[in-house]
C-alpha cells in the first residue's frame, strides 16, 4: 500500500458551497452559503409572519463567528446577505434550488456540496439541484433544532451563521482525513472515526490474507455459526471499584487516557505475568506463533489470537504516525480505539475480541491500583477512564508535589508505558458516595 505522500488527492483547492437548515415545530431556517460570489440566502419558515432578522445582523453575526475561529472575515459591506420569509418548507427548498442553479450558471467547475441538517437524504431528494453536484454530509447538532419559545429567529440564525462560518475549515479537515485514510471526501460515514477504524482494519487483515467478517448488526458474520449463539453477545460489564466515605486530606481525581491502547501493546507481557492463563495462549508478535490449552472447547481466546494480532500490529503504526509526525488523526483513532471495539456499530464488531481487550484493561487496571496503594496513596474510586485517590496531604501544595512525583513513578514503568494520567481537579475535604 502506497503512503499518503505518494498519493495526490484533491491538491488543487476545490469550490463548494454550503447548505445548512435547522427545524423546530414547523419553524425553519435554511441557509445557502457561495464562498465564491461571497453570497448568503437565508429562507426563514414561519407560519407566524413576525419578521426578526436583517441583512446588517446577519452580517455582524458572520463576521463575528470569523473573528471567533480566527478566520479573516470578508471586508466591510463585502458580503451580499439575503433574507427572505416563507410559511411552508417546500417555498423555502424552492428558492434554495433557484440559488443553486444560479451559482451554476455564474460559477463554472468542479464543485462540492457540503450539507449540514438533521435528514442528508431528505434534503438531497427535496431540493432537485442537488443531483448535479456531489454532496458531502456534516453531522448535524440536535441541539441547533431546539428552538426557544421567543426570539427563535435571531438566536438560530447566528447558529447558522457560526455553521456557515466553520463549514470552509471543516472540508480542509475533512480532505486532509481522506488523504490520510485514503477514503474518498463523499464516502465517510456519519461517525468518521468508526469508519476510519474499520477502514484501517479491514485493509490490515486483508493483508494477512484474513477473511472478515463484516455485518451490519454488530454479530459477526461467520458463516456457518449460528448468529444466536451467545459465545457472540456482548457480557461486558464496567468495573468500578469505589470506596464510600469522608475523606478529610486532599483529594484528587486523575483522568485515565490511553488505557486501550496500553493494555494492547502489553497484553503479551500481562498475559506472562499471569503465567498464560489471562488470554489461554502465550503468543509472539513478530513470530505469529502461539499455543494453547487443547483441553478447552471453544476457546475465543485462542480464535482471536490472530486477530489480536494484526489489531495489535495496526495499532503500533497509529502510535507512531502519531508520536513522530503529531498526526492528529492517527491520534484521534488511539483515543477511540475502545469506543470502537465496543460499538455495534463497527461493521468489523466483534464481541469476543472486545472481552479479550476488557479482560486485559481489568487486569493493567488492578495493577495499576496495587501500585498506587505501594506508593502511599488511598483508592476512593476507579474505573477505565478515571481515578480518585487520597494523597494523605492536608495542604495543595504538598498534594500536587506528591502527585507529580506519584504520576512520574508510575509512568516510567514499562507496564504502564503509554498510560497518561491527567490530574483533573483537587479537593481538600470529599465526601464521596459512589461516582
Amino acid at each position: 500500500m502506497k503512503t499518503t505522500t505518494e498519493c495526490t488527492y484533491l491538491d488543487e483547492s476545490i469550490s463548494f458551497f454550503y447548505l445548512y437548515q435547522s427545524t423546530s415545530e414547523g419553524r425553519a431556517i435554511f441557509i445557502a452559503y457561495f464562498p465564491a460570489s461571497r453570497t448568503i440566502t437565508i429562507v426563514v419558515v414561519n407560519p407566524y409572519q413576525n419578521k426578526d432578522l436583517s441583512a446588517s445582523f446577519l452580517e455582524k453575526q458572520f463576521r463575528e463567528a470569523c473573528q471567533a475561529l480566527s478566520i479573516q472575515p470578508p471586508p466591510r459591506n463585502g458580503i451580499s446577505i439575503k433574507v427572505e420569509y416563507v410559511g411552508f418548507p417546500k417555498d423555502a427548498e424552492m428558492i434554495l434550488h433557484r440559488a443553486i442553479n444560479e451559482h451554476r450558471h455564474e460559477h463554472h467547475g468542479p464543485t462540492v456540496a457540503v450539507i449540514e441538517c438533521p435528514n442528508f437524504q431528505l434534503m438531497k431528494l427535496s431540493i432537485g439541484a442537488l443531483d448535479d453536484f456531489p454532496c458531502v454530509s456534516i453531522p448535524s447538532n440536535a441541539r441547533d433544532s431546539n428552538y426557544q419559545v421567543l426570539g427563535w429567529q435571531q438566536v438560530a440564525a447566528k447558529i447558522g451563521m457560526q455553521r456557515c462560518a466553520a463549514s470552509p475549515q471543516w472540508l480542509r479537515e475533512r480532505i486532509s482525513l481522506s488523504r490520510y485514510a485514503h477514503v474518498p471526501l463523499g464516502n465517510f460515514e456519519l461517525d468518521w472515526l468508526i469508519h476510519a477504524a474499520d477502514t484501517f482494519f479491514s485493509r490490515a487483515l486483508r493483508d494477512q490474507q484474513q477473511v472478515l467478517w463484516i455485518s451490519d448488526d454488530g454479530i459477526p458474520d461467520l458463516g456457518g455459526i449460528n448468529e444466536e449463539d451467545t459465545c457472540f453477545a456482548d457480557e461486558v460489564y464496567q468495573h468500578d471499584f469505589s470506596f464510600p466515605g469522608a475523606y478529610r486530606k486532599v483529594t484528587v481525581e486523575l483522568k485515565i487516557h490511553h488505557l486501550a491502547v496500553n493494555a494492547l501493546l502489553k497484553s503479551n507481557q500481562v498475559n506472562e505475568m499471569e503465567g498464560g492463563a489471562l488470554l489461554g495462549f502465550e503468543s509472539d508478535v513478530n513470530s505469529g506463533v502461539h499455543t494453547s490449552d487443547l483441553h478447552v472447547g471453544f476457546d475465543e481466546a485462542t480464535s482471536c489470537a490472530p486477530t489480536l494480532r494484526v489489531l495489535k500490529q495496526l495499532i503500533q503504526r497509529c502510535l507512531a504516525n502519531a508520536v513522530t509526525s503529531g498526526n492528529v488523526y492517527a491520534d484521534a483513532l488511539l483515543q477511540h480505539l475502545y469506543r470502537w471495539l465496543c460499538s455495534p456499530q463497527s461493521k468489523l464488531h466483534d464481541p469476543a475480541l472486545h472481552r479479550i481487550l476488557h479482560k486485559v484493561m481489568s487486569k493493567v487496571l488492578a495493577i495499576l491500583m496495587i501500585e498506587f496503594r505501594k506508593l502511599g496513596a488511598k483508592i476512593i474510586f476507579a474505573n477505565f477512564y478515571k481515578i480518585i485517590i487520597d494523597t494523605g496531604k492536608f495542604d495543595l501544595s504538598g498534594a500536587k508535589a506528591y502527585c507529580d512525583s506519584l504520576l512520574k513513578t508510575l509512568q516510567a514503568r514499562e507496564l504502564f508505558e503509554w498510560i497518561e494520567l491527567e490530574p483533573l481537579q483537587f479537593w481538600h475535604s470529599l465526601l464521596f458516595m459512589d461516582q
